[in-house]
């Protein structure tokens, strides 16, 4: 029962955070993350992954526990900073592109790319 609530509060504060601080930069690059989120997970993935695993840098297991925390966060600030980059000038990211290709079956590429009045 316990857990049940606290998702509904997490989700509600949440909420309440994106409704009350809506024009902030840390909204709106969550929300550009959003858009970009295959992309952006399949990043951040190969990125850790590099830092962390053996066939990386190896920190993974090691005593440096606040050090992993701040580049995680780093890592999430700059996909953050990079997706609103990303799309002044795009609609949605690669591998979403990819994936309507796939779906779709048909390629678009007008759509992909903002025209300057969207800019």
């Amino acid at each position: 029962m316990f857990g049940m609530v606290l998702a509904f509060g997490l989700m509600s504060l949440i909420k309440l955070l994106f409704q009350r601080y809506e024009n902030s930069a840390i909204i709106a690059g969550l929300k550009n993350m959003g858009k970009l989120s295959l992309t952006m997970y399949i990043l951040q993935s190969i990125i850790a992954t590099s830092i962390f695993y053996g066939y990386g840098l190896g920190l993974f297991g090691a005593d440096i526990f606040i050090w992993s925390i701040l580049i995680v966060i780093v890592i999430y600030l700059g996909q953050m900073y990079m997706s609103t980059l990303y799309l002044k000038h795009f609609r949605y990211g690669p591998l979403e592109y990819f994936l309507r290709i796939v779906t779709y079956m048909n390629v678009r590429k007008k759509k992909w790319v903002k025209s300057e009045r969207e800019k």
